[in-house]
């Protein structure tokens, strides 16, 4: 019985472990994304500048 409670409190902490380390997981994901979000409008906004500062730059075709 007390074999099967100390593997009950390690299962316990490390679902605690992993479950920060997902939530730290996410948060980057997030920033990831917003900063990507940022990236792709400044691109978006130089493509429509055209013979300003993008130069005439092209997007891809899946934009």
């Amino acid at each position: 019985m007390e074999q099967l409670e100390t593997q009950a409190a390690f299962n316990e902490a490390e679902i605690n472990t992993l479950s920060t380390r997902l939530i730290e997981q996410q948060g980057l994901i997030d920033m990831l994304l917003s900063r990507q979000k940022q990236l792709i409008e400044q691109v978006e906004s130089l493509a429509e500048k055209g013979d300003g500062a993008g130069g005439g730059v092209e997007l891809p075709p899946h934009y």
